[in-house]
């Protein structure tokens, strides 16, 4: 096992085309304010979209095993984000975003990271990560977009979010595979535990990003609000009042809440629409 960052672009599954997100497609998002007055009337189509959640272990290239949690989104779920949490958290912070996101028809898969809960029984706990631990995470998000494809999900409509050191993780891998088509950083660092986030953030391109923060979590404000000023490609930053960080601001503000969804919903396919696969016209 080598030391160090993990060499992701030798190891990652092929890469795939990666879809340019036009102003056509974007053109939903302008949308958004209508979809959360509409919101107060229930998720589309509830019921028959949520599954029950299916327990997994990850097994990652380097040797780790994780547990994790799958939420399916119906028979058919035609997308799926990876859902990567803080430093100190686990995968199951992420279970009433994830339900959540059943209810709009996309699959996701929540997972403690190495050195964090089930998951500290790997080589070392989190607590005595250099920045080299930090970035060989990578791997197990990886293995978590693995898991998704394996579970269904069209492996060209997979997202990530990432929440605290999770959105620096996640940025970190997105960068490097291709195939991620969306990202969500929610109350982002610009440098933790010495990861630094921003030179990640700009080779992400082509795909679309989502900053999302408290106005009274002043680092993290701080933070979204450069990466906006340093995007390279389509990005929108969300700022909320109060001081939540991280998933705690999801769950503790549900416009937030159903604002990322929606954002999610718009820029990967959740269903397989005729119109939208065989007319691009409009």
């Amino acid at each position: 096992m080598s030391r160090g960052a993990p060499r992701m672009a030798r190891r990652l599954p092929e890469v795939h085309h990666v879809r340019r997100h036009t102003p056509q497609r974007l053109l939903p998002l302008a949308l958004m304010g209508l979809a959360l007055c509409l919101s107060a009337c229930g998720p589309r189509n509830a019921a028959s979209r949520t599954d029950a959640p299916l327990t997994l272990t990850l097994t990652t290239e380097d040797g780790v095993s994780l547990p994790a949690t799958f939420y399916p989104a119906g028979p058919e779920s035609v997308c799926g984000v990876v859902l990567v949490h803080d430093k100190g958290g686990t995968g199951a912070q992420w279970a009433p975003f994830a339900k959540r996101l059943q209810q709009s028809g996309i699959a996701s898969i929540a997972f403690d990271l190495r050195g964090h809960g089930a998951g500290a029984d790997g080589p070392r706990s989190h607590r005595e990560f250099t920045p080299s631990d930090w970035l060989r995470a990578g791997f197990d998000i990886q293995a978590a977009v693995q898991a998704l494809a394996a579970h269904g999900v069209d492996p060209d409509n997979i997202g990530i979010a990432g929440a605290g050191m999770g959105a620096t993780l996640a940025t970190h891998y997105a960068a490097q595979d291709e195939t991620i088509e969306a990202l969500v950083l929610i109350s982002p660092a610009l440098e933790s535990d010495g990861v630094a986030i921003r030179r990640a953030f700009e080779a992400y391109t082509q795909r679309p990003s989502l900053l999302v923060a408290a106005r009274g979590d002043t680092y993290a404000a701080s933070s979204a609000q450069t990466l906006k000023r340093a995007a390279s490609t389509f990005c929108e930053l969300r700022e909320y009042a109060g001081g939540a960080h991280g998933i705690h601001l999801l769950d503790a503000l549900v416009g937030a809440r159903e604002e990322v969804v929606y954002w999610l919903e718009s820029i990967l396919k959740t269903s397989q629409d005729p119109a939208e696969q065989g007319d691009d016209t409009g």
